[in-house]
């Protein structure tokens, strides 16, 4: 019997989950084996069969194996449980692989509100362009290169930590169309297309596409900014894994004064997570929000804002929040050029955690990022990017704990 199968069933509650038979085989399992009782060929079987359905695969595949080499006859049978076993932790295999990559994109529901923020951003821009130029956009290039020490082993069976690196290349491009503007408000669509492709076969590749409405309300007299978005996500890993999401987000600015302001973010998303195979799929909500506050001075403008929220994930039964603090500071340089230096510190509690990846123990995360970024304009509309992001979380979970040192530039032209 393996450590960790032993693990399972001599360390692990069993009271939980509502596959009553399926306990009651991995208790009377326990009681023999911890009488000092040897459990048959048969016996092992039928512990391999409660565990596949209480989905702990892997340790159903050791059982299968064990009944295997215990009893020749029953070897086929338990080949075609190890085979439905396995296909199974590929599914999730998948799921974790996604997961395990917090350092590019920390959760499909943060990459989505990534998108639609920075798109939401070129829409705001056009609402204060001139009458002449309602369409405004932006293309976008972008080569990284990142090095990760982490415990997400590309095999599940195989212990962590790995060293890996990858290379990948980015395309953006951004559009937004003011429709109406008078009197303060503002109305104008705008749709956002990003695409990742890595150097490495083995990593993951994605496509997202945002479309969405922005509306926008300024009340000079109470120099108050309402903004209110909503539209429709859409994100895709290779061929094997996707999601579609709509959101509604609202932002309120007050401009305390010329150098000084304070503004709060609601956000919901809807998402339906998916696989071509219809293993794990899922679907959930994201409730997400954080306050704001900014002051300038004359070359340097200070920023700080506390982010919060709560995530359900009903396909898996996942369920977590999250609070973070994020200041950073941004500067003219010499030669016009601009930088900028963040900070961001993020707990992540999991009130619910798949036991496939956890033994039943809820999951906890510390999510840290610091780094530095310079930009300049070369020419009109042309502006270079280079910047250094160091990740790194913190998990009680060993595949959800890494360590990144990410480099990246970027080339936009903006119109």
């Amino acid at each position: 019997m393996t450590a960790k199968l032993f693990f399972f069933l001599f360390l692990c509650p069993l009271a939980f989950g509502s596959m009553e038979s399926a306990n009651q085989t991995i208790r009377e399992s326990r009681v023999k084996l911890d009488g000092g009782q040897s459990l048959t060929g048969d016996e092992w079987m039928a512990l391999g069969a409660a565990l596949h359905e209480r989905g702990e695969y892997i340790l159903a595949v050791e059982a299968f194996t064990v009944a295997s080499v215990l009893d020749p006859g029953l070897a086929e049978q338990a080949s075609l449980e190890i085979k439905n076993s396995k296909a199974a932790i590929s599914g999730q295999r998948v799921v974790a692989q996604i997961e395990s990559y917090a350092a590019e994109l920390e959760s499909v529901g943060e990459q989505l509100r990534r998108e639609t923020e920075i798109v939401s951003q070129a829409a705001q821009r056009v609402q204060t362009t001139p009458a002449e130029r309602p369409l405004t956009g932006s293309i976008g290039l972008t080569l990284g290169y990142g090095t990760s020490l982490d415990g997400r082993n590309r095999d599940l069976f195989l212990p962590g930590p790995t060293e890996s690196d990858d290379t990948f290349i980015d395309l953006e491009l951004y559009l937004a169309y003011r429709l109406y503007q008078k009197n303060g408000y503002s109305l104008t669509p705008f749709v956002s297309f990003a695409t990742r492709n890595h150097f490495d076969a083995t990593t993951l590749d994605y496509d997202s596409l945002t479309a969405a409405l922005s509306g926008s309300y300024l009340d000079q007299t109470k120099a108050l900014i309402h903004t209110l978005d909503l539209g429709t996500s859409q994100l895709w890993f290779d061929s094997e894994y996707f999601s579609n999401a709509l959101f509604a987000n609202y932002q309120v600015v007050h401009r305390l004064s010329d150098t000084q302001a304070l503004g709060a973010v609601a956000r919901l998303d809807w998402a339906d997570y998916q696989t071509l195979t219809g293993v794990n799929d899922r679907d959930g909500e994201i409730y997400s929000g954080s306050l704001f506050y900014q002051h300038s001075f004359s070359r340097l403008t200070a920023n700080l804002s506390v982010n919060f929220g709560h995530q359900t994930t009903e396909g898996t039964e996942y369920e977590n929040s999250f609070i973070g603090i994020s200041p950073s500071l941004s500067a003219q340089l010499p030669y016009d050029i601009s930088g900028r230096l963040f900070f961001s510190y993020t707990h992540a509690p999991y009130e619910k955690a798949s036991g496939f990846l956890t033994n039943g123990d809820p999951r906890s995360d510390d999510r840290l990022r610091t780094g530095l970024s310079l930009s300049k304009e070369l020419v009109e509309n042309w502006r270079l990017s280079l910047s250094y992001t160091y990740s790194e979380q913190d998990s009680n979970v060993t595949l959800f704990t890494y360590d990144q040192h990410l480099f990246t530039s970027k080339l936009v032209y903006s119109f």
